[in-house]
C-alpha cells in the first residue's frame, strides 16, 4: 500500500524505514506467492497493475477490519462495552419495590 501511495519503491522504503532492496524482495516474493504482478516498475516510478489495485483495496479493508476488532476487544476487556443484565429477585417485587409502581395513596389513580 505504501508503494502505491508514494509511487516509488525508494520513497516507500524510506517511509517504512527499510532498505529499498528489502522492500523490493518482499514485494517480488509476494507476487511470486500470489502468481500475479502487483506493481509495474518503470523508470517513471512504481504503479499498481489491475491486480495490484484489487489486492490493495482488499488489503486495506482487511487492515481496517483488524483495527476495528482490536479496538472492540480492547474496550470489551476493560469493561467499557458489552452487555449488562439486571435482574430483580421475586421476593423484592412483593415488598417496597412493588409499591414504587403505584401512585401514592390519595393521588390520582
Amino acid at each position: 500500500m505504501t508503494a502505491s501511495h508514494y509511487k516509488s519503491l525508494r520513497r516507500a522504503a524510506e517511509a517504512l524505514n527499510v532498505r529499498q532492496s528489502t522492500l523490493s524482495r518482499c514485494l517480488r516474493s509476494l507476487e511470486n506467492e500470489l502468481g500475479a504482478v502487483l506493481f509495474e516498475r518503470t523508470n517513471g516510478g512504481t504503479h499498481p497493475t489491475v491486480e495490484g489495485v484489487e489486492f490493495i483495496e482488499v488489503a486495506r479493508r482487511i487492515v481496517e477490519e483488524v483495527e476495528t476488532i482490536r479496538v472492540r476487544l480492547r474496550t470489551s476487556s476493560r469493561g467499557e462495552s458489552g452487555r449488562l443484565a439486571i435482574g430483580v429477585h421475586t421476593s423484592l417485587s412483593t415488598g417496597n419495590l412493588r409499591a414504587t409502581d403505584r401512585p401514592p395513596s390519595g393521588g390520582p389513580g
